[in-house]
């Protein structure tokens, strides 16, 4: 018969973590387990078969992958040299119904790429691109 046990180990701040009592010369199946207040998506591997000795194991890693709670949009604008002082990007919250919010805005600059940090996951966006010159050009 296969016996199951199982034993916990808290990581560090440091990712160091240290698991005592474990049975010697016996094949031991790790994994990372999450709390519910943790927002990890996954574990990569998601398990590991070890071997366990007489002596200390080292180098049993995880590499954990949170749940964002945020993102960047980025964006690149397609437009002529001489435009480029002009122009704008206005970052537009979507609020259904009760139209939208703006949220952020910059001149766009000469690599023409815009980025708008640390947007929440919760919310729609739209980008708006603004000119200041005469629409009469």
């Amino acid at each position: 018969s296969t016996q199951s046990t199982g034993e916990e180990g808290t990581t560090e701040e440091d990712g160091s973590y240290r698991i005592r009592g474990l049975t010697p010369n016996c094949p031991l199946t790790f994994h990372v387990r999450a709390d519910k207040s943790d927002k990890i998506r996954r574990a990569s591997p998601p398990s590991q078969l070890i071997e366990i000795g007489e002596e200390d194991k080292s180098g049993v890693n995880f590499v954990v992958f949170q749940e964002p709670n945020t993102f960047d949009i980025t964006g690149y604008v397609e437009v002529s040299s001489e435009y480029v002082g002009s122009t704008k990007v206005h970052l537009i919250e979507d609020k259904g119904k009760a139209g939208g919010k703006q949220v952020h805005s910059t001149q766009l600059h000469e690599s023409r790429i815009f980025v708008f940090p640390d947007m929440t996951l919760s919310s729609s966006y739209n980008v708006k691109i603004e000119s200041s010159l005469s629409h009469s050009m």
